[in-house]
């Protein structure tokens, strides 16, 4: 019997597309695990248990040496690390202990792409209602909204501009045919859909 091998959401797609001046590439960190908590009780047990200061405005992000923390509601974030996420999970329980909350490990739910390239915006403002202008959209946001009709998290990560977008693992195939339609004029290759589902709701 041959041993199960392990692939990515996106794993049978090129894992970089470069066009003329943008681009994709899957972006998988080790783990993603979604904190529900009270922000106010919660703020000094989770930095001191982390390093990481819990974002508390809408679109915030915190960054440390192996976490980043994206604020996704008053008492709801997403924790993205690139080390495997046990460590960080058993940090968080024993910091946490006292207080009410939630902490589920959704690494193995979601997929991650990266959109960069001169015109990364304006690919993405074709599939999103958010407004990418940089004056409401700098570095270091991130905010929980809807590319077509997939939800997802998206966080512009540098100025180049890079995002990073994250998205359910049944819908990254999905997505990202979407991303390379759109991104056609900067010389992105179209990308068939598995089983030839058409992108677009007849």
């Amino acid at each position: 019997m041959s041993a199960p091998v392990e692939r990515t959401p996106l794993g049978h797609r090129d894992p970089i597309v470069v066009g003329d001046e943008a681009r994709l590439a899957e972006h998988a960190p080790a783990g993603l695990l979604i904190l529900r908590c009270e922000p106010e009780a919660a703020a000094e047990p989770f930095r001191l248990a982390t390093g990481v200061d819990l974002p508390r405005a809408v679109g915030t992000t915190g960054i440390g040496d192996d976490l980043e923390a994206l604020w996704l509601g008053p008492d709801e974030w997403v924790l993205i690390t690139a080390a495997e996420p046990t460590r960080l999970r058993e940090r968080l329980r024993a910091g946490l202990a006292e207080q009410h909350y939630q902490l589920v490990d959704v690494s193995d739910a979601y997929a991650g792409i990266e959109i960069g390239g001169r015109h990364a915006r304006n690919l993405l403002a074709k599939l999103v209602t958010i407004d990418l202008h940089p004056r409401a959209f700098a570095a270091g946001t991130a905010v929980a909204t809807m590319l077509a009709k997939s939800s997802i998290w998206l966080w512009l990560t540098a100025e180049d501009p890079v995002f990073r977008l994250f998205v359910r693992r049944s819908h990254a195939d999905h997505v990202w045919c979407l991303l390379s339609d759109a991104g056609r004029e900067w010389g992105l290759p179209p990308a068939i859909p598995i089983g030839r589902v058409p992108l677009q709701v007849p």
